[in-house]
């Protein structure tokens, strides 16, 4: 097993995720006896309640790598972003203000649960035509797609790339919301299933559940897409078919 995850929200004290040095590296623990050996941390910005500067999330994470290397865990870190959009995100992007997923053309994004069809299309269009690549972060959550899977078909042909939790899969995130995304494994529209964990305990690193539902139901070469193929691409800022 070599996954990578590419949701993930074990830095210390940067967000609603990891509240110490020392729960960050019990959800790494945790993440490498699941099978990961890349995270991706993906603190969360949001305009007015998580805006710690770039300089501050890559102290932070120097200071969790060197943790990693003291605990004799061979695990890479990478910095990345989940970004709630809003008015300036693009500006701050390009300032590099705000990280992209390992230095890539990929963002991480994502919206109010009940956000407008239109404005989410319009959103992740404006971040295309500048040329970054978005991934909708946990695409089960949004009402406007759970009523329509045409609008999800919409946005994965517009080049849209599109995450799901764990949780989502294994049925831990909710009847409706797992029931949705199984139609979208089962359509392929899915191209990355992620942790978005937050602790060491309710909402952990944990996938082995999802992972054994995936083989099952859509085969061992999607799951390697989900948790392995595709990330690789993203980290090589190569384009994904």
């Amino acid at each position: 097993m070599n996954y990578i995850d590419m949701h993930n929200h074990s830095l210390p004290m940067v967000d609603d995720g990891s509240r110490s040095n020392e729960q960050s590296l019990n959800m790494l623990e945790l993440a490498y006896k699941e099978g990961f050996r890349t995270i991706v941390v993906t603190p969360h910005y949001q305009e007015g309640i998580y805006t710690h500067s770039i300089e501050f999330i890559k102290d932070r994470l120097a200071q969790l790598t060197e943790s990693l290397y003291e605990k004799n865990i061979d695990m890479k870190l990478l910095l990345g972003c989940e970004i709630f959009n809003s008015h300036g995100i693009i500006d701050l992007l390009h300032k590099g203000s705000l990280p992209t997923m390992a230095n890539t053309r990929y963002v991480l994004i994502e919206f109010m649960p009940s956000a407008d069809y239109r404005y989410i299309k319009d959103s992740l269009y404006l971040l295309q035509l500048e040329g970054y690549i978005p991934i909708l972060a946990h695409v089960s959550r949004y009402s406007e797609l759970r009523k329509d899977l045409d609008k999800v078909k919409e946005l994965v042909d517009m080049g849209i790339l599109l995450q799901v939790n764990a949780m989502s899969i294994d049925g831990s995130g909710g009847r409706s919301i797992s029931k949705f995304t199984h139609k979208l494994l089962k359509r392929r529209y899915v191209h990355l299933v992620a942790t978005d964990c937050h602790s060491d305990r309710a909402r952990s690193p944990c996938i082995t559940k999802a992972v054994n539902i995936i083989i099952k139901k859509y085969g061992e070469a999607y799951k390697n897409k989900l948790l392995s193929d595709n990330p690789k691409l993203i980290l090589a800022n190569q384009y994904i078919d």
